[in-house]
């Protein structure tokens, strides 16, 4: 097997790592140049967070670009490609790591935007993930796959992005709760 490498620069601490592009070999898309480039453009000020739309859209695309820059492989099928993408009501993001297979289920929040409660449940809750299809529906359809997910104990992560594109992720229980202390520290 042959696995492809690619430097990848720590921004804060500015070290270099070659990190695996993916096991099965995914290479950067049009998709994921797409979005690097709006969050390049809303870090120069090219493209404003005038709206709560563009703020979700901005969280959404820098969760994306972190999972993939860590060597994730992206499961969902409704990814943002543009600053101004309609609204998607459901799960935001499922990826796999494709070391260890773990799944990992994303609700991705703006700043300190609450979770909120639904008829089926409190976001990112196991209630709220299997009810009205969201996690069918996130996979687009494929219940071999949704079936997988709900079997090898997935993990619920709640995804803080802030202005300038950092994100503070925290584990989720099955209730939906953050999870508080060392023991809800997550780190992709």
């Amino acid at each position: 097997m042959v696995v492809i490498l690619r430097s990848f620069i720590n921004q804060k601490t500015e070290q270099y790592f070659l990190l695996p592009l993916s096991i099965s070999g995914y290479i950067a898309t049009p998709l994921y140049k797409g979005q690097k480039q709006i969050v390049t453009q809303v870090k120069e000020g090219i493209i404003s967070l005038s709206t709560s739309i563009r703020k979700g859209n901005f969280g959404e695309i820098v969760v994306d670009l972190d999972f993939f820059e860590k060597g994730y492989k992206d499961i969902h099928i409704n990814k943002v490609n543009s600053i101004d993408h309609p609204n998607y009501q459901g799960i935001d993001h499922i990826f796999q790591d494709e070391i260890s297979g773990q799944y990992v289920i994303v609700e991705t929040k703006w700043r300190n935007t609450p979770i909120s409660t639904t008829l089926t449940g409190r976001q990112i809750s196991d209630s709220w993930i299997v009810g009205n299809n969201r996690l069918l529906n996130a996979v687009g359809g494929n219940d071999q796959l949704a079936s997988e997910i709900l079997t090898n104990d997935y993990l619920r992560v709640i995804a803080r992005v802030q202005p300038d594109g950092s994100i503070a992720y925290r584990l989720a229980d099955s209730d939906g709760y953050a999870i508080l202390g060392n023991a809800g520290v997550f780190n992709p």
